[in-house]
């Protein structure tokens, strides 16, 4: 997690350095091709100035597109700091994985107006079934049958964790009310991952 926010911080504090960086440059950029202008062009518009430029127009939609950048990247950061920390946690097998691909056709869709072909809907839908299907039939069965009568210390609590399933082991050590509160955490995270896959 601290990894993550080191990342998320750095790349900011990066873009916005490099931002600055690039519109001074651009500034005097700007600023040379005008006065160039303004010397070749006798016949000068008065209403062209480097004012026209950088107006209040093109500041609200500067605004608009760093609180964007802003936004898709929070997303994708808080999906990988949260799927991050409920692996290491043990709980990806909670995650349906699966799902993202719906979530990922249908923000293609909307936001790069992709057109999907029904040969590849047919293929996707068929592999997202398949896959969903398996998945929650795995989720119901333990990872191993065997015996943990015999172990003792830190091998019979991970026989114990193994022999029970998923659902099981959230019920047992935060209760049956934190299973659908993690369902929903992970399909947060992978609508986040999706979004702002698509967008970037």
């Amino acid at each position: 997690m601290i990894t993550y926010c080191f990342q998320y911080f750095s790349l900011c504090l990066g873009g916005i350095i490099l931002e600055l960086i690039f519109r001074n440059k651009n500034k005097d950029k700007n600023r040379t091709f005008s006065i160039k202008l303004n010397k070749t062009n006798t016949f000068r518009s008065p209403s062209f100035s480097t004012n026209y430029i950088y107006n209040d127009k093109n500041k609200q939609n500067d605004l608009k597109y760093f609180l964007r950048i802003f936004f898709v990247y929070s997303l994708y950061y808080f999906a990988k700091i949260e799927m991050t920390s409920f692996d290491n946690m043990g709980y990806n097998r909670v995650k349906y994985w699966p799902l993202e691909f719906i979530f990922l056709y249908l923000f293609a869709k909307k936001v790069m107006n992709k057109i999907f072909y029904r040969h590849q809907i047919l293929s996707l839908g068929t592999l997202m079934l398949a896959c969903t299907t398996i998945y929650v039939i795995n989720l119901f069965i333990p990872q191993s049958s065997k015996d943990c009568s015999s172990l003792e210390g830190e091998e019979y609590e991970e026989c114990k964790l193994l022999s029970v399933n998923i659902y099981n082991d959230i019920s047992n050590k935060f209760g049956w009310f934190f299973i659908p509160v993690f369902i929903l955490l992970y399909l947060a995270a992978m609508i986040s991952n999706a979004f702002s896959s698509i967008k970037s």
